[in-house]
């Protein structure tokens, strides 16, 4: 059980995410394989953030704290949107409650708690990490914790597909466009 308690170095994350496969995949399987893993890992990553060291405060690192020293400091709060700003305090709230009621960090949830706390980390990373990128959804989108089956007819590998090609896609218009003014450049030296 003690590996399932990687140490708290800026690597036990990059670790867990090492094997490859769909993003949002890993992040699940994470999640139903190791409850309560995200959770702890967004802690460690916000008392990383707040230059918390191990041992050095009388409590959990305030998920609050991060939002109104850390994230406002990057990005305006008014930047942010009323929406994202209500729903991180929400997160924020709940986190910060779930740190407290846990004690020390070494102690495990139950199971349901777990998995609840994974929840809200992941959507709060979500929510942040679209105001980071400016507003821009399709990184955030990632990082919940999806259900097994969403509703519809599509099923998540074929969702998965649709994205790596849309990649794909978007490299390659990225590279016909750098070509493109290369050889406009190339153009007007030659005149």
């Amino acid at each position: 059980r003690s590996s399932d308690r990687s140490s708290h170095s800026k690597g036990s994350a990059s670790r867990l995410f090492r094997k490859p496969s769909g993003g949002a995949n890993r992040i699940r399987d994470l999640a139903k394989s190791k409850p309560g893993t995200l959770y702890r890992l967004g802690m460690e990553r916000i008392a990383q953030r707040l230059g918390f060291r191990q041992g050095a405060t009388s409590g959990p690192p305030s998920v609050t704290n991060y939002i109104l020293l850390v994230l406002n400091a990057r990005v305006a709060p008014e930047k942010q949107g009323r929406r994202n700003r209500d729903e991180l305090s929400l997160l924020a709230t709940s986190l910060d409650a779930l740190a407290s009621s846990q004690g020390s960090e070494d102690v495990k949830f139950d199971p349901s708690r777990a998995q609840v706390a994974d929840q809200l980390m992941q959507r709060f990373k979500a929510i942040e990490q679209a105001i980071l990128d400016g507003g821009d959804w399709f990184t955030a989108a990632m990082m919940g914790i999806l259900p097994e089956e969403e509703p519809g007819v599509a099923t998540q590998e074929e969702k998965e597909a649709s994205i790596a090609a849309r990649l794909s896609e978007a490299r390659f218009l990225e590279a016909k466009e750098k070509l493109g003014s290369r050889a406009k450049g190339s153009r007007r030296s030659k005149e």
